[in-house]
C-alpha cells in the first residue's frame, strides 16, 4: 500500500511538472511574441484613455470630470497607475502598461484552462492536449483583440466559480472574493461588470437550490461589504455621478456609438458576422447539452453546472 501511494505521489507531481513546464513555455512565448505598437496616436482610442487621467489630475475628480464611458479603470485609473509607475505622463507608458495587463489575462485565461483541464475526465495524454489546444487557442484570441484585459475579472469569476462548484461546501473565500466583484467588475468595466452581476444570479440560485446556504450568506456578504466600502470611500456626489454614468451608458450606449448592429440572417452590411455569432452561440449550446445528458460522464456534476454558468457568460 505504501508503494502504491508513493507512486500515485509520484505520477501526480510528474503530471504537475508537465502542465506547469508547457505553462512556462506557452507564457514566455507569448511575452516574445508580443507586437509592440508603433503607431502614431489613436486619437480616438488612446485619446479617450489619456484625457480621462488629465482631467483627474487636473480636477482630482473621476466622474464629476470625465464621462466614463468604458469604466473608471479602463477610462481613468489604468493610464495613472501607469504615469505613476514610470514617473511620467507620455503615451509609451500607457502603451506598456497595456500589454502588461493584456500579458497578465492571458497567464489568467491559461490558468483557468488548466483548472478546467484538471475537472475532464481524460487521461493524462488527453489532458495535456486538451490544455496545448486551448490555450494556443487562448493565444490567437488575445493577439487579435477577442479578448483583453477589459476582461479579467470576467476570467477570475470563472476561476472561484469552478473553485466553488467543483471544491468543498465550505468554500468561503472564494464565495467573499466572487462578492467583493461585483462592484469592482463596475468599476472596471461597465459591460463586463453587468455581464458578472447577472452571472451571480443563477450561482444564487444553485445555492439556495442546493441548500448551501453559508456559501449564499457569504457571498452576499462579500456583495455588500464591497458595496459598503466603496460609499464610504469617494464622496457622496462622487457616488451619484458614477450612477448616473453607469445608468446613461446602459441607456445611451448604443446611440453614442452612432452604429446600428447588423440583422443576422440578412443582407445588411455585415450581417455575416452576427449570423456567425448566433451559429457559434447555438453550436456550443448543443454541445453543452450533449455533454450533460451523456451517458460516459467525462465530468462531475458540479463541473456541469461550471460549463452550464460559463455559456450564460458567454451568451
Amino acid at each position: 500500500l505504501f508503494i502504491d501511494y508513493n507512486y500515485e505521489n509520484q505520477s501526480k507531481n510528474y503530471n504537475h511538472k508537465s502542465f506547469l513546464f508547457i505553462f512556462i513555455f506557452l507564457t514566455i512565448f507569448n511575452l516574445l511574441s508580443i507586437d509592440l505598437p508603433l503607431n502614431k496616436l489613436d486619437i480616438f482610442h488612446e485619446g479617450q484613455l489619456l484625457s480621462g487621467s488629465f482631467n483627474f489630475d487636473d480636477s482630482k475628480k473621476l466622474w464629476m470630470s470625465s464621462y466614463s464611458n468604458t469604466g473608471i479603470f479602463y477610462d481613468v485609473i489604468n493610464t495613472k497607475i501607469a504615469w505613476t509607475i514610470s514617473g511620467i505622463q507620455s503615451i509609451g507608458s500607457m502603451r506598456i502598461y497595456n500589454i502588461f495587463l493584456n500579458y497578465f489575462s492571458q497567464i489568467i485565461l491559461i490558468f483557468l484552462i488548466f483548472n478546467i483541464s484538471k475537472k475532464f475526465d481524460f487521461n493524462y495524454n488527453q489532458k495535456i492536449i486538451f490544455f496545448v489546444i486551448l490555450s494556443i487557442l487562448s493565444t490567437y484570441f488575445l493577439q487579435n483583440a477577442l479578448i483583453n484585459y477589459r476582461d479579467i475579472l470576467l476570467l477570475f469569476y470563472l476561476i472561484f466559480t469552478l473553485n466553488i462548484l467543483s471544491g468543498s461546501d465550505k468554500n468561503y473565500l472564494n464565495c467573499f472574493l466572487l462578492g467583493l466583484l461585483s462592484i469592482l467588475s463596475l468599476l472596471w468595466s461597465l459591460d463586463s461588470g453587468a455581464y458578472l452581476n447577472a452571472c451571480l444570479v443563477p450561482l444564487i440560485i444553485i445555492f439556495l437550490y442546493k441548500k448551501k446556504y453559508s456559501n449564499f450568506f457569504t457571498l452576499l456578504f462579500g456583495i455588500i461589504l464591497g458595496w459598503f466600502i466603496f460609499y464610504s470611500v469617494v464622496p457622496i456626489f462622487e457616488f451619484k455621478a458614477f450612477l448616473y454614468n453607469s445608468i446613461s451608458i446602459y441607456k445611451e450606449h448604443e446611440f453614442l456609438n452612432g452604429i446600428i448592429h447588423p440583422q443576422p440572417f440578412s443582407g445588411e452590411k455585415n450581417s455575416s458576422r452576427a449570423t456567425k455569432i448566433l451559429m457559434v452561440i447555438l453550436i456550443n449550446g448543443i454541445i453543452l447539452i450533449n455533454i450533460i445528458f451523456s451517458k460516459k460522464n467525462l465530468i462531475p456534476n458540479n463541473t456541469k453546472l461550471f460549463l452550464i454558468l460559463f455559456f450564460i457568460l458567454a451568451f
